[in-house]
C-alpha cells in the first residue's frame, strides 16, 4: 500500500515537469540512503518511445530528470543508483536475447552496467564493461561529505560483489570526465547477498565445505 501511495504522488508530480501526461510503465528502480527515489517511465517524444530516468525527493516533492534514452522493448533500464552530489548516474539494463532461432524454453537475458553524467554542458554515457547473463545491481556508497571520489558496489547474482572507485575529473574538456577503476573484489561465489543502505552494511551467505 505504501508503494502505491508513493507512485500515485510521484505521478502527480511528474505531470508538472512533462508537457504530455501520457506516461506509462512508471516504476521505482532505486532508493538511496537519504530516501531519494530513482524512477523510470516511458513516454513518446518526436514519434519515438523514450525511457526517462529521474529522481524524486519525497520530502520536497521535487522531480528531477537525469537521463533519456531511446526505448527498446527488448532492452530497458531496470535498476539505478546515483552518487552523493547527484552528478553521476549508474544504471543496469536488461536485454532479452531470445530470437526465433532460439528454441530454449527458459528466457535468456543479458545485464549490463552503464555510467551517465553531465560535464562541460554535454551528456556522457559509457558502459562499465560489466556484462553478464546473471542479474546485476549497482549501488553507490553513501558519504557524509561531498568530494570527487565515490565508491560503487557492483553485485552479480551468485557470482561476485566488486568495489569500484569512481572519480569525477577536474579538468574541463577531457574525453573521459569520469574515471572508473577496480578497487577490490569484496566477495566471490556467494549464495545470497543484500545491501543495507540505511546502515551501509553488506550481508551475505556463502557455502563452505565442511572440514575433513
Amino acid at each position: 500500500m505504501a508503494q502505491i501511495n508513493i507512485l500515485s504522488n510521484l505521478k502527480d508530480d511528474i505531470f508538472s515537469v512533462v508537457e504530455d501526461n501520457q506516461i506509462c510503465d512508471l516504476r521505482i528502480i532505486g532508493q538511496e540512503e537519504n530516501g531519494l527515489l530513482i524512477f523510470t517511465w516511458i513516454e513518446e517524444e518526436n514519434s519515438k518511445e523514450i525511457q526517462v530516468v529521474g529522481t524524486y525527493d519525497r520530502l520536497n516533492k521535487h522531480v528531477h530528470i537525469l537521463h533519456k534514452l531511446e526505448y527498446n522493448k527488448n532492452c530497458s533500464v531496470i535498476q539505478a543508483t546515483i552518487n552523493f552530489s547527484k552528478s553521476i548516474l549508474v544504471y543496469v539494463t536488461k536485454t532479452s536475447k531470445n530470437d526465433n532461432e532460439n528454441n530454449s524454453e527458459s528466457p535468456m537475458f543479458e545485464y549490463e552496467v552503464f555510467l551517465h553524467c553531465s560535464a562541460d554542458g554535454r551528456a556522457h554515457t559509457k558502459t562499465l564493461d560489466v556484462k553478464r547473463p546473471q542479474q546485476i545491481m549497482a549501488q553507490f556508497l553513501f558519504k557524509k561529505k561531498p568530494n570527487r571520489q565515490e565508491k560503487l558496489l557492483i553485485f552479480i547474482h551468485q557470482d561476485s560483489v566488486t568495489l569500484y572507485q569512481v572519480e569525477l575529473q577536474e579538468a574541463d574538456g577531457i574525453k573521459e570526465p569520469v574515471k572508473v577503476a577496480l578497487a577490490e573484489q569484496v566477495l566471490k561465489s556467494f549464495t545470497w547477498a543484500q545491501w543495507d543502505a540505511g546502515n551501509q552494511c553488506l550481508y551475505y551467505i556463502h557455502y563452505r565445505k565442511p572440514p575433513q
